[in-house]
């Protein structure tokens, strides 16, 4: 379910880039009239007010003028966003209502194409990019650790994406079908307006996941403002944006409240740089300079926004300035700040990951397959390309696995590799107890557990021989016919204790219990490791489990090598008093003639 949000979630974010790329391609047109916005003039109490008309446009040509209302006749009694942010396409004749002193008419106009020049739309293009891996960084990191902190970071990568669009993300959602247009609606009140309280929660989160403890009432207190801040932005939405009385006031009270949600978010991070040790305050930095750059280009975006001196498409370039994902990526991936785990197993990050070459090819295929149809080349360049796709792939497997393992799974890897080393390590040992002593501390610390605990069996039982994180009054013994062990004597693999109704689990809460591994030597269970939950609370997964079964399956070869040694030397002596019981008997039989011909 968690996977399902987070990609849908995506996938509206790429959404909202469908208008500005129908734009680069010259999709919409313009009937040449400007909006006036709040305060232009006395009609300007309607949003649809025309401030100005460009000479010999369409809009010219039928006689409209400044102050006249002029909206879409199919959007004449849709709420005032809808009129604001509906789009016009090109070289299609709509009809338009026109009001004029009072009067009303309608007449028809045929939009002209507008197109923006080749260095405009380069930067567009640049900017939808941009936008994209933004909310792709995001998506990933709230896969792979799935937590309030990581969701708060997504919710803000796709605000990044949302800005990074030269067109208004409401133009899609005006355009969308009526059942699609409320929840559209509501996800962009949720993102952009929310947004805010959002990057405060998550400075205060970053890194641990966990607030500060003086600071969990200010967290409870943002998200009461975030829910008042998304509830402004949709009625100052609603009422006409910018482009009513209104709107103006609404926008001017979130832009108070944006900032002071801002400065709680500076502060919360400043008090986690200063909690930081020497090492973690250094790995912070980067995201320290990340939230900078964050707020000179929201700050930026404001003037350019709200000044009509400001540079023209400032607030494009402003978006470069941000490199707060780019930042927080760079920290998890080159100083292990977050510690990165995947919420559905490697599975899932594989398929993530593999993917992207699978969607690259299919774009390269649709970019054949509509430029070149015509052409029989086409279908020689898709055999050859998709041939080339299926050996590189091959080739590359083994890489890919290695690079994912690396980069995500990398404390995981460690440990794993430790888990065999010490496999290979514990057959050669020389002493029972240094047999007990890696079963039970190389899983502990390896893995970061609570706690962990070996059982040997004697007689009826299995007595408890060495232990990590556990107290000597709890569990000192586990009969051999409790669940736990027939379950283990029946499998030979390792046991998810939460999944039997283990009888003996109630009182061993403090040690939470979560895996027990059999250790079987000639098909028989001479004993098992008992292994408590990891410290950051996810589950073993099946790698792992493999690493601790073949670290028991070694320490069962290591018992049979010593108990074989043990026989081996019992026979040993046996044999070497045998030999010197018959020499003494040899010695006595010698003597016995001597004393007999003596006497």
């Amino acid at each position: 379910m968690r996977a399902f949000v987070v990609v849908l979630a995506f996938l509206y974010s790429l959404a909202f880039g469908v208008p500005t790329v129908l734009y680069v391609l010259g999709y919409f047109g313009t009937v040449g009239l400007v909006r006036g916005g709040a305060g232009a003039s006395p009609s300007a109490r309607d949003v649809s007010a025309v401030a100005a008309v460009r000479a010999g446009s369409p809009a010219a040509q039928k006689g409209i003028v400044p102050g006249d209302i002029v909206v879409r006749a199919d959007a004449e009694h849709a709420p005032p966003f809808e009129r604001i942010f509906t789009r016009t396409p090109a070289n299609r004749p709509l009809p338009y209502a026109v009001v004029h002193d009072g009067r009303r008419r309608v007449v028809e106009m045929t939009a002209a194409p507008v197109r923006p020049a080749p260095s405009q739309a380069a930067v567009i293009v640049a900017l939808l990019v941009r936008g994209a891996i933004i909310a792709l960084i995001g998506a990933l990191l709230v896969l792979l650790r799935p937590s309030i902190m990581t969701a708060a970071f997504f919710i803000l990568c796709l605000e990044f994406a949302e800005l990074a669009h030269p067109l208004s993300n409401l133009e899609l959602t005006s355009a969308a079908p009526l059942f699609w247009k409320p929840l559209l609606l509501v996800l962009t009140c949720i993102v952009s307006g929310g947004a805010p309280a959002i990057v405060a929660i998550f400075c205060m989160r970053f890194p641990s996941g966990e607030p500060l403890t003086s600071w969990r009432p200010v967290e409870k207190a943002m998200i009461g403002i975030g829910a008042a801040t998304v509830g402004l932005y949709f009625a100052a939405i609603y009422v006409g944006s910018t482009f009513s009385d209104l709107g103006v006031r609404l926008y001017g009270i979130f832009s108070v409240v944006v900032w002071l949600c801002y400065a709680v978010a500076a502060a919360a991070f400043m008090v986690r740089y200063a909690h930081a040790s020497g090492e973690d305050r250094a790995r912070l930095r980067w995201v320290a300079i990340g939230l900078l750059s964050f707020l000179a280009s929201y700050a930026l975006f404001l003037y350019s926004e709200n000044d009509a001196n400001a540079p023209a498409y400032l607030s494009w370039w402003a978006q470069f300035v941000n490199v707060l994902p780019f930042t927080v990526l760079y920290a998890i991936v080159r100083h292990r700040v977050v510690d990165v785990r995947i919420a559905g197993g490697r599975a899932l990050a594989f398929a993530i990951l593999s993917a992207v070459p699978v969607i690259g090819f299919s774009l390269i295929d649709w970019l054949l397959s509509n430029q070149l149809q015509s052409s029989r080349i086409a279908l020689i360049l898709d055999v050859c390309i998709a041939v080339g796709f299926g050996f590189w792939v091959n080739a590359s497997q083994r890489r890919i696995d290695s690079l994912i393992e690396s980069i995500f799974f990398r404390a995981r890897k460690v440990a794993e590799e430790r888990l065999r080393r010490v496999a290979r390590r514990v057959a050669h040992a020389t002493e029972q107890s240094a047999v007990d002593e890696a079963l039970v501390r190389e899983p502990y610390e390896a893995l970061r557990l609570v706690s962990a605990a070996l059982y040997f069996r004697s007689g009826g039982r299995y007595l408890r021989v060495a232990q990590r994180g556990w107290r000597d009054e709890i569990l000192p013994e586990v009969d051999a016919n409790d669940s736990l062990a027939l379950e283990l004597i029946s499998t030979g693999e390792p046991v998810d204790v939460n999944a039997i109704d283990w009888e003996s689990a109630a009182p061993l809460a403090s040690s939470h219990p979560e895996l027990a591994v059999p250790i079987c030597v000639r098909r028989e269970t001479i004993g098992f490791v008992l292994l408590g939950k990891k410290l950051d609370g996810e589950r073993f997964d099946a790698l792992e489990q493999a690493a601790v079964k073949d670290l028991a399956d070694a320490a069962a070869n290591a018992y049979d090598h010593l108990e074989a040694e043990e026989q081996r030397q019992i026979a040993v002596d046996l044999r070497r008093a045998l030999d010197e019981a018959r020499r003494e008997n040899a010695t006595l039989r010698a003597l016995l003639p001597r004393e007999a011909s003596g006497t």
